[in-house]
């Protein structure tokens, strides 16, 4: 019995797998977690959702006055239902669990067959949630158009849910109006005046970069 432990002890792996349907890459920084950068790339198609395996994470703690550290254990499931919910509160026009982006984790590591097919009714369910945000995105920013008539109403997202709902409003033609620059990494719509991609971050113009000043001195 004691080898039987011993054994599953040195076998266990702990992991959590994320999937997302979401038009957006997902980045989610967990300070004092290592390794604390985690990365899901934008999804363009619903069919292949992105995939991200997380494995626990280990913080540093100095306890008592203790000149040596501990380690201290972030459990994956809690890491991958943070990067999960912490992504989904940030959207606007979002209720999470009714009409949010479509996101969802699970203990273990997940294939994506295991996804589409074992656990279509979860995959079913974000589908409909994420249709549901795309419609709640539509409505408002034909709202927020009709108000203002301005290019800056008009998300990225706003036109990704759009395409996917085959709808054509007036506000879809307002960046070949006023003009952005797409990123050659992403694709993303970004103003002329910006120095770096909204999205994924690249630097457009290094020279211009280099006199930006940031908040503690980190760019």
């Amino acid at each position: 019995m004691d080898e039987v432990k011993e054994i599953h002890r040195f076998t266990f792996k702990d992991e959590s797998t994320v999937f997302s349907i979401a038009p957006f890459e997902v980045y989610d920084m967990k300070p004092g977690i290592l390794p604390g950068n985690y990365r899901i790339p934008k999804c363009t198609d619903a069919k292949y959702p992105s995939r991200l395996v997380v494995s626990k994470g280990i913080h540093i703690m100095y306890v008592g006055g203790r000149k040596t550290p501990i380690k201290i254990d972030t459990p994956s499931f809690q890491i991958a239902k943070a990067i999960v919910d912490d992504c989904i509160s940030s959207q606007m026009w979002c209720t999470p669990g009714v009409e949010n982006p479509g996101l969802i984790w699970f203990q273990g590591d997940v294939s994506e067959e295991d996804f589409l097919i074992k656990n279509k009714n979860f995959y079913d369910d974000l589908i409909e949630r994420q249709r549901r945000w795309f419609l709640r995105i539509c409505k408002e920013t034909d709202n927020e158009w009709g108000r203002y008539k301005n290019h800056r109403v008009v998300s990225d997202t706003a036109r990704f849910a759009s395409r996917a709902l085959g709808l054509d409003p007036e506000w879809m033609a307002s960046d070949e109006v006023y003009g952005f620059n797409k990123c050659p990494a992403c694709s993303t719509m970004n103003d002329k005046s910006n120095v770096i991609c909204s999205n994924c971050k690249l630097i457009f113009d290094s020279e211009a970069y280099k006199k930006l000043t940031f908040a503690g001195g980190v760019k």
